[in-house]
């Protein structure tokens, strides 16, 4: 898809996306297609207003599925976040926001922190992650910060390893952290 002309490639995914099982499909499907746009968009900011076309028809196939609507949107979040369009952020950060089941509001920070990490945007990670409230999904969010900040943070991302109060997960991003040459560097990292 990727090397035909955009609106090629829009009719042919266009096409694909129709053809799905809404209600079985959306999150693993229709999810990495969205990250994968939020991906080009940084690659090919001339093309962003057609990225941001594309993604809002696939979103609209999802009008009048709730279920299928939390299903997707850590994977909305993030291509909002990487076109830096706060508003439909918190828009769908608030769908994914159920009192009865918390899980989905974390999955979508998660993602956020996830990506705003890879970019190394930290305080914007670490600002989330104060919204996190399951202390599972917040150990792996911490972890993902640590490791982002590993190499050219490393102090920093020592110190949040006791911040994780999973010993397995804690373990395993130190290890991963080892692997930087900044974490020797000083003796505080380590």
């Amino acid at each position: 898809v990727i090397n035909l002309p955009l609106h090629e490639a829009q009719e042919c995914l266009d096409s694909s996306i129709a053809d799905l099982d809404i209600e079985r499909e959306t999150e693993v499907v229709m999810g990495p297609v969205i990250v994968a746009y939020s991906d080009l968009a940084e690659l090919y900011p001339k093309e962003k207003e057609n990225f941001l076309q594309i993604v809002k028809n696939i979103l609209q196939l999802l009008d009048g599925h709730a279920e299928e609507e939390r299903q997707i949107a850590p994977s909305a979040a993030v291509f909002y976040a990487s076109l830096k369009m706060r508003e439909e952020v918190l828009f769908w950060l608030d769908k994914a926001t159920d009192e009865k089941a918390p899980q989905w509001r974390e999955r979508v920070l998660l993602a956020l922190i996830k990506h705003y990490s890879r970019n190394e945007k930290f305080s914007e990670a670490q600002r989330l992650l104060d919204e996190m409230i399951i202390q599972d999904e917040k150990d792996m969010a911490i972890a993902t910060i640590a490791e982002h900040m590993a190499s050219k943070h490393p102090i920093d991302a020592g110190f949040l390893l006791d911040e994780i109060k999973d010993l397995g997960i804690s373990s395993s991003t130190a290890k991963k952290m080892l692997s930087e040459t900044a974490m020797f560097v000083k003796p505080q990292s380590l």
